[in-house]
């Protein structure tokens, strides 16, 4: 039984040492920051959210290693040339495979819904 306890105590421990990271790459500032806020009360622990207004520069930070990547298609609302988040999740899993990718849009075409 001490045994269990000293095994799950370690278990605890090492998922406590690595700090989460989440990137939010989404170019509507209202829409970010409500995501942000959600994300915060569903799991007030989480410190470490990113936010980015286009692809391009959540590309540049992925050495950082985030556990999960959420994404909207369309993101040029502010800069006209960023690429859209299928040509960014695209990029991603070039450069990462592993990391899990959410894609959030209002997108109604079915080829760009199956192509994410």
């Amino acid at each position: 039984m001490t045994e269990h306890k000293t095994m799950l105590n370690h278990a605890r421990e090492a998922t406590a040492v690595k700090k989460k990271i989440i990137f939010i790459v989404e170019d509507n500032k209202v829409y970010v920051r409500s995501l942000q806020a959600f994300i915060h009360s569903c799991f007030p622990n989480l410190t470490d959210i990113r936010l980015f207004s286009i692809g391009e520069t959540c590309l540049l930070d992925m050495n950082a290693n985030p556990d999960v990547v959420i994404i909207d298609y369309f993101l040029n609302s502010t800069h006209e040339k960023a690429d859209n988040g299928l040509s960014i999740l695209n990029q991603i899993k070039a450069m990462q495979p592993p990391t899990p990718v959410i894609m959030l849009s209002s997108q109604q075409d079915t080829t760009v819904i199956l192509a994410a």
